[in-house]
This record gives C-alpha cells, sequence and structure tokens, in this order.
C-alpha cells in the first residue's frame, strides 16, 4: 500500500476510534412508579403444587387466557437498571434510543453482552448509535439483569412492562435522563419488540420512530409450549446465579436447543460469542412469557415502523424455513398492525438467526436500523 494511500485511509479508520472514546456511558438507576390499567379477572385454575404447572401456565397463555392476562391489575415503584450513552456530537434529530432486550436477555445484549471492548465492537449497537450522534439508553426490563424481581407471574405481565416504558419515555422527554430529548425513537428485540408493540398499543403518542427487531406477524403461537421443554426454575438450572429466585423465574437449560432457535447456520455467528451468550443468560418471569399474545394486535400508532428480521429466524419466519419478501410473508404480512403508521417497512438481514445482534452480520443491522432513522428523524 502506498504511503498515499495509507494517508487517505487515516482518518476513515482513526475518526469513528475518537468518536467512540469521546462518547460517554455511565451505569444509571432509574426509579419508575407503574401499574397497568385493567379490570379484575380471574386467574387460571391452576395448582402451584403440580409439577406440570409450569407447562399449563404456558400452555394457557396461547390461548383466550393468554389474551385477557395482561388486564390483572398490578403495579409499584420499581427499580431500572440501565446504561445510557451520549454521542460526542448529536446529529440534527435530538434523539435518543430506549432499547428494550429479549427473553433471557438483559441490556448487555445491546452492548456486545458485555465482553471487552475490542471483543464486543462488533457486536454493539450503543457504539453505532453514538458514533451516527444518538443518545441511547438501554434497559434491563423489570425482572431481568439488574432492575427489580417483583413476582414473576402475577407482575411481569406485558401491559405493565410497556407503562414502565411510558414512564421512561417521560422522564427522557423532561431532561431528567440526560438532556430534554425533542424525539424518542423505541427499539426492540423479541419480547422487546412484543412489549414495544403493546407499548404503542396503550400510548402511541408516545415514540417518533419505531424499530422491531426479531419479530413479525408471524410469531408462532405455540413457541411457549416449545420453551416450556427446555425451561426450569432458574434456581435449579443456575443456582449460583439464581438461588434466590422465585420459582417462576425460568431459565433455558437445553444449549443446542438456544443454539438452533436463537442463530443462524453454521458461519453466521462465532462459536464463542455462542457459548458466552448461554453461559450468561438471564431469567424469564413465567407472566411474561402467559401474556405474550398481547403484543400482536393492532395499534394506533401512526409513526414510522421499520421491521429487521434475520433471514433464518426460526420464531417468527414461521412456517419456513426462512423469511422471504413478500405482502404475505413474514415480516411483510406484518403491516396490517398498523394501520395507521406513517410509514411501514423491514428488512430482511441474509445468513441470519433470531438474535440479530450476535451474528457477523450485525453491522448490516445496525445500519438499515440507523437508515431508516435518518430518514424519519434526521431528515423529519
Amino acid at each position: 500500500m502506498t504511503v498515499h494511500k495509507l494517508l487517505w485511509l487515516m482518518p476513515s479508520l482513526i475518526f469513528p476510534l475518537l468518536t467512540h472514546a469521546a462518547s460517554k456511558c455511565s451505569d444509571i438507576t432509574l426509579s419508575v412508579t407503574a401499574s397497568s390499567h385493567a379490570d379484575d379477572i380471574v386467574l387460571p385454575n391452576l395448582n402451584p403444587k403440580n409439577p406440570n404447572f409450569v407447562d399449563d401456565l404456558l400452555n394457557a397463555g396461547v390461548g383466550d387466557v393468554g389474551r385477557v392476562w395482561p388486564l390483572i391489575p398490578v403495579g409499584d415503584t420499581f427499580n431500572i437498571s440501565a446504561i445510557f450513552c451520549e454521542p460526542k456530537v448529536y446529529n440534527e434529530a435530538n434523539a435518543v434510543q430506549l432499547l428494550a432486550h429479549g427473553a433471557t436477555y438483559n441490556k448487555l445484549y445491546w452492548t456486545g453482552l458485555g465482553l471487552p471492548e475490542d471483543q464486543a465492537m462488533p457486536y454493539d449497537w450503543t457504539r453505532f448509535a453514538t458514533d451516527k450522534g444518538y443518545a441511547a439508553l438501554a434497559i434491563d426490563r423489570i425482572g431481568s439483569g439488574n432492575s427489580s424481581h417483583p413476582d414473576p407471574l402475577l407482575d411481569i405481565q406485558t401491559s405493565l412492562e410497556a407503562e414502565v416504558l411510558h414512564q421512561i419515555v417521560l422522564q427522557l422527554r423532561n431532561g431528567k435522563i440526560g438532556k430534554r430529548f425533542s424525539k424518542v425513537a423505541y427499539v426492540g428485540h423479541s419480547m422487546g419488540s412484543l412489549i414495544g408493540m403493546r407499548s404503542t398499543q396503550l400510548h402511541p403518542q408516545d415514540y417518533d420512530a419505531v424499530i422491531l427487531t426479531g419479530w413479525s406477524a408471524n410469531f408462532v403461537e405455540n413457541f411457549p409450549k416449545i420453551l416450556a421443554a427446555n425451561l426450569l426454575p432458574a434456581a435449579i438450572a443456575l443456582p449460583h446465579r439464581f438461588a434466590d429466585y422465585n420459582p417462576l423465574y425460568l431459565a433455558l437449560t437445553i444449549r443446542k436447543f438456544v443454539r438452533d432457535a436463537f442463530y443462524g447456520p453454521d458461519g453466521s455467528f462465532d462459536p464463542k460469542i455462542e457459548e458466552y451468550n448461554f453461559n450468561n443468560r438471564d431469567a424469564v418471569g413465567t407472566g411474561e412469557l402467559v401474556s405474550i399474545l398481547a403484543g400482536t394486535t393492532k395499534t394506533t400508532y401512526a409513526g414510522p415502523v421499520h421491521i429487521i428480521d434475520g433471514e433464518f429466524d426460526a420464531a417468527f419466519c414461521s412456517p419456513g424455513p426462512k423469511c422471504v419478501r413478500g405482502p404475505n410473508t413474514a415480516p411483510g404480512n406484518t403491516a396490517p398492525l398498523f394501520p395507521n403508521a406513517q410509514k411501514f417497512s423491514y428488512s430482511l438481514i441474509p445468513n441470519t438467526g433470531h438474535c440479530l445482534n450476535l451474528h457477523h452480520s450485525a453491522d448490516k443491522t445496525f445500519q438499515s436500523a440507523h437508515d431508516f432513522l435518518h430518514e424519519n428523524l434526521e431528515n423529519a
């Protein structure tokens, strides 16, 4: 390589590193008071002493009970653990991204699993966001990571989690987290996308843009049944980390199942990342799985929406074996759930599974999301 060419390349090699080095990330804790507004209903007649209690709850969640379960009124004041990152220079949008992880994950999903910077960099959404001039708030949803761990059955429900998001949005817009943000973009993954969908149903005015990753209308309704064969109380599955947890906090137990469900074909990801991911998996509340279908109905949200799915997403590309483009395929057939959307678009990331951030193609996922934000927030 000539000296001239090397000098020409140096800015592109150095400036992104300097920009990220100059961004500031902090661990913070938010105090959030939230309750789900709904009517009382009769709980399913299930016996907690039955060894099949978890299976029965999950099976109930994919029927009528699952559709009304989120309406049980619950609420409290919760501590929400989060990572807040600010860019060196904000772009014209003056926007923050609210990042919500999927089930069995926590806020570190958005930062390369919390690995050392050189290993995390290819998988670090927050780094990409701040380099593009956005602030990013990655939260531990209630029941995950270092956030409050209330009753995993009665409290951790889709509607309550949506109300927690609403209160966080108010804090972002009122300047209680960093600066006063004029625009908030919601970014969810998997369960975080389902909860984000519920959030747009309850508070359609909250977001200026919505990005849902690892999600489509083709959600397999028997997925909780599939999970049931792979779930045990976290206190049993991972006693060194979750010994004191309520037994209805659950953990995945079969690594091969997680690999097949969450990742794409061999070669599409680093096996060391997959192994580290499994060894550091988080727990999930049973009530969250039971109330999962609340995030699969229409919303009146009127802003722009972008869906990003991996081509080989085992949960959301059903009936499979992979997602393809078209109005009658996942995720193209998700558009009817957003009848009032200003704009609906989607991207399929080739050779990628469900957990998009953890594949070699993560940069393509990040770029797709930020192209959408550039068009709909910065140029809006």
